[in-house]
């Protein structure tokens, strides 16, 4: 089913992805931001349990020699550190240093700041649409996920 209606979706999104934020914004790297934030993210949620590579890899459902490369790119820039896992010899630790917590800050305070000011083209009252319609589509598109794994569950049956 070809339906116009995706294709007009699919156009938007294309054109906002080559909208390019991060260089127009002055961003980091979207594959280095999405890891820091990652990586702040688990520590603040579960500080009692050591953040590994894979439980990145895990988390994103990114390959782990991707995590490998974007985890070496932000050591070198001092964004994180690598240490030896207190249980675990063979696994290391990652943790975020005070430059890597201040970069996923001002990162996150640079898009905020952008949204904030493209939103002010639009009234409260689309925005609240905008956001209701988002949400339906994220509730439609997880439900089709559903039931796709359930056809795959049955045997491609209906």
């Amino acid at each position: 089913m070809n339906s116009p209606r995706g294709g007009q979706l699919l156009t938007i999104v294309h054109k906002l992805k080559h909208l390019n934020f991060p260089s127009a914004l002055g961003l980091m790297p979207p594959s280095e931001m999405m890891l820091l934030a990652e990586i702040a993210k688990m520590i603040r949620s579960r500080p009692e349990k050591p953040v590994t590579a894979s439980d990145i890899a895990r988390q994103l459902e990114v390959s782990a020699p991707a995590v490998s490369r974007t985890l070496n790119r932000l050591e070198e820039k001092h964004f994180i550190e690598r240490l030896a896992h207190p249980g675990d010899r063979r696994n290391v630790r990652i943790v975020l240093t005070d430059e890597g917590g201040a970069a996923v800050e001002e990162n996150m305070n640079k898009v905020k700041a952008f949204l904030e000011r493209a939103l002010l083209h639009l009234s409260d009252g689309e925005i609240a649409e905008m956001s209701a319609l988002f949400e339906k589509l994220f509730e439609a598109m997880k439900a089709e996920l559903g039931n796709m794994e359930q056809d795959k569950e049955n045997g491609g049956l209906c």
